[in-house]
């Protein structure tokens, strides 16, 4: 079974989803495994522990909860893909995320993916907007525009972000979306977990979507 990336803020919606999946898979409580982050991020040494348990032969079907997977550092999510590749069909596993854009986009590609609309990341009307007119104009002066300007930590990944949520949403009508995705995806995670420069990448991708449409 595929893991479930489970995009959920709220503590109770979790206990009921992780209770009705236990139930609907026969888990027994004394097979349930909740895990939360050592100190600020999951580790792979965590991730070791699990594959440790996963060793001998499982009888028993069971339920590891990892909780705030989105704070596991990139070492642990390859540790954790390595894992998948190995467990048996009778381990289920969930990870609790405030949003996924922090995981690996490998990771992403491999979990069943569930969010709740109350969490799910609101697109921007102004990047919205000024993409639409980017596709339509082929217009390469959006590099400096100012809604494309990194100017923080966090403010960089609010624009990836929301350049990730308005592709989402031309999926349905747009073949090159699913390309252009990866790459928004891919050049996320570079930002986050390989120090690259925040405004190169938001750089390279504009020029990716204009190649794209041309």
């Amino acid at each position: 079974m595929l893991p479930i990336l489970l995009v959920y803020k709220d503590q109770n919606k979790i206990k009921k989803f992780i209770k009705k999946l236990q139930i609907s898979n026969n888990i027994k409580d004394e097979f349930v495994f909740r895990m939360e982050p050592e100190k600020k991020q999951f580790s792979i040494n965590q991730i070791k522990e699990i594959k440790k348990g996963l060793i001998y032969n499982i009888n028993e079907p069971r339920l590891y909860v990892l909780v705030n997977f989105d704070r596991a550092s990139y070492e642990a999510q390859n540790a954790f893909l390595k894992t998948l590749e190995e467990h048996s069909n009778k381990v289920f596993f969930v990870l609790t995320v405030s949003q996924y854009y922090n995981l690996a986009p490998t990771l992403i590609s491999r979990s069943k993916i569930l969010i709740d609309s109350q969490t799910a990341i609101k697109s921007s009307d102004k990047i919205d907007l000024k993409i639409n007119e980017f596709i339509q104009n082929k217009d390469l002066r959006i590099l400096g525009d100012t809604h494309f300007q990194a100017k923080g930590k966090k403010n960089p990944i609010e624009i990836l972000d929301s350049m990730i949520v308005y592709f989402k949403m031309r999926i349905p009508k747009d073949p090159k979306t699913t390309e252009i995705l990866r790459e928004i995806l891919t050049y996320r995670s570079y930002v986050l977990y390989n120090n690259v420069d925040a405004q190169n990448a938001i750089d390279h991708l504009l020029i990716y979507i204009y190649k794209a449409y041309q």
